[in-house]
């Protein structure tokens, strides 16, 4: 499966494990909520940067989080 279609579920588990909603998340990684939602539901490509912002958020590398999108 394609990491495009792995991010969305990678990025909820994470969500979900720290009890962090998805407008939380958006708004303290200055991504907007729909566009979060939309990289959630698969329908945006996500850029490097915005894998930094949310690995940051999550206190783990840009390394780190491709991983766990990856499994």
């Amino acid at each position: 499966m394609p990491l495009q279609n792995n991010i969305g579920p990678a990025i909820r588990a994470l969500r979900a494990a720290h009890n962090v909603s998805q407008e939380k998340l958006a708004l303290e990684t200055g991504i907007g909520r729909r566009y979060m939602s939309d990289i959630e539901n698969g329908r945006r490509n996500v850029s490097l940067e915005i894998i930094e912002k949310i690995a940051t958020y999550f206190e783990m590398s840009a390394s780190e989080l491709v991983k766990r999108i990856e499994t």
